[in-house]
């Protein structure tokens, strides 16, 4: 297996040298080698496979500066870094992943608005869950979209606390009685809130995480 291991890396190293002269074709090559090796990494717990895989997103970076690869480096390097238990680095990855979504995406404003509450800047928190909460009320005006709904409800719960998000919900729900998103929500109302409750303090959430997924 670990022969096996060697020889890949060697290959996708040859790739990202020669992606390095602008090849298209092995530019995207490398790009899917990193998520296959990130996969296998994280499934077998390996940090020695996990930490290659850091250090071609690296290469990557350099040789391939769209937003497309960026956002996949990042997301991946996030979920490595949580792995190995550095939070710090999680975190770094984390915000770098959002900051590359639209300045619109009710992701994006949520986490800037979590980012500021962990600051202890509550009107900052606010001005952001307002600008998420205006957004989704933008798209659920154009059309009905229950993953719109569901952020903000989530954006309900962060800022106004579980009263006013239940409330939305279960008005949602009201008209939308068919929709097995809110069906489930309203089931596991109780969990919802704990998660929640959890994702406000960042770095703890983190910890938290992985303490439960670390390796043995």
């Amino acid at each position: 297996m670990k022969s096996f291991m060697f020889i890949l890396l060697a290959s996708i190293l040859s790739c990202s040298c020669q992606a390095n002269r602008g090849t298209n074709g092995d530019v995207k090559k490398l790009r899917d080698s990193i998520g296959v090796l990130v996969q296998k990494g994280l499934l077998q717990k390996d940090s020695l496979i996990l930490r290659n895989a850091l250090k071609l997103s690296d290469s990557l970076l350099e040789i391939d500066t769209t937003k497309k690869a960026r956002m996949m480096c990042y997301y991946n390097r996030r979920l490595i870094f949580v792995q190995l238990g550095d939070v710090d680095k999680a975190i770094e990855n984390l915000e770098k992943y959002m900051l590359c979504l639209p300045e619109n995406n009710p992701d994006r404003l949520n986490y800037m608005a979590v980012k500021y509450l962990n600051k202890q800047q509550k009107d900052s928190a606010n001005f952001f869950w307002n600008k998420a909460l205006a957004v989704c009320n933008s798209l659920l005006q154009k059309q009905y979209n229950s993953n719109i709904v569901m952020k903000k409800i989530e954006v309900l719960y962060l800022k106004s606390g579980e009263q006013e998000a239940k409330k939305y919900m279960l008005s949602e729900l009201k008209l939308h009685s068919k929709d097995q998103i809110l069906q489930y929500l309203k089931s596991n109302w109780t969990e919802f809130c704990t998660m929640e409750d959890k994702s406000k303090d960042m770095r703890n959430s983190l910890k938290e995480w992985i303490k439960s997924k670390s390796f043995q």
